[in-house]
């Protein structure tokens, strides 16, 4: 081997030496808040849209990594602030959570929420990186329900919990604006919830304050990401028109989280003592379990 390929080979390695403990050192800022960073492989979330192409995803420590783990920290922090995640209204019984105390005050109320919310988001994100970057929707629709069936039942409540109020704060949205909507609202908001799973809390994201979405990726940005957030919502009305006629065989995402979640042997056993069981109550289990997780949460 000459000289110069010896040379150029030891600055490689020290460029990639440099790169992973610049990145590592950076990163700690982040914690593992909205990714783990033990993780070798991070999937890229934003959309794969037909006007640019991305690297499907990056290895941990470079400096592709860095800037995704910035970005998902930001999208965290961005949807935990705005009002689309909000789940915290008088007027909304969707999240009356029986397991916190009585008194407990509202500030406290607001801090465990956003408690619960960080946690959520932070297993999405996990749902999504669980794919590696492979870009075959069938491999990665498989790779995520194992990944679902990895977690505990309380991690599987926080999700489930979590994604309905998005979905339901979508509905909302969408009430207010029917002559967008039409008359698809309800499947509208169920294939929200469906993407939700599937591309993790960037979907989310694109609903929240116009304003921030324009200084976060600039109007044409927004107007791209928008476009292909309807590319996906009119897929996704298909693919459910689809499956409620019998010519496809697989159930949304969001109907396999909540089936994995029924089936849990101690969900099992608390159903038994309703008589017969009604689906809210598989959601009002799912929201004592989260109620009782929040109670846990370290408040500094």
């Amino acid at each position: 081997m000459c000289s110069e390929t010896k040379d150029a080979i030891t600055l490689m390695r020290l460029s990639r030496t440099y790169e992973h403990s610049l990145t590592k050192h950076v990163a700690q800022g982040y914690g593992n808040a909205s990714v783990n960073q033990d993780a070798p492989i991070i999937v890229v979330s934003a959309p794969q849209t037909r006007h640019k192409s991305f690297t499907p995803a990056y290895f941990s420590h470079t400096f592709g990594w860095l800037h995704e783990v910035e970005m998902r920290t930001r999208i965290a922090r961005e949807v935990i602030q705005d009002q689309f995640s909000q789940c915290l209204r008088p007027t909304s019984e969707f999240f009356d959570v029986p397991s916190l105390p009585t008194r407990c005050s509202f500030i406290e109320l607001e801090l465990r929420s956003t408690k619960f919310k960080e946690e959520a988001i932070k297993l999405l994100y996990e749902l999504i990186d669980a794919s590696k970057g492979i870009e075959d929707e069938r491999i990665i629709r498989g790779k995520q329900i194992e990944f679902m069936r990895q977690l505990t039942t309380t991690e599987l409540a926080v999700i489930c919990v979590f994604v309905a109020i998005l979905g339901f704060n979508y509905c909302e949205k969408l009430t207010r604006r029917p002559s967008q909507a039409g008359p698809n609202i309800k499947e509208l908001a169920c294939v929200f919830e469906d993407r939700v799973l599937r591309h993790g809390p960037i979907y989310a994201w694109l609903q929240i304050s116009a304003l921030t979405r324009c200084n976060r990726v600039t109007l044409r940005g927004t107007m791209v990401w928008n476009e292909w957030f309807e590319e996906q919502q009119e897929m996704g009305l298909l693919k459910l028109a689809a499956f409620e006629a019998g010519r496809q065989r697989d159930a949304s995402l969001t109907c396999i989280i909540w089936r994995i979640f029924h089936d849990r042997k101690e969900i099992q056993q608390r159903l038994q003592a309703f008589s017969p069981p009604h689906p809210h109550d598989v959601y009002n289990i799912a929201l004592e379990l989260v109620g009782m997780r929040m109670t846990q949460y370290e408040l500094l």
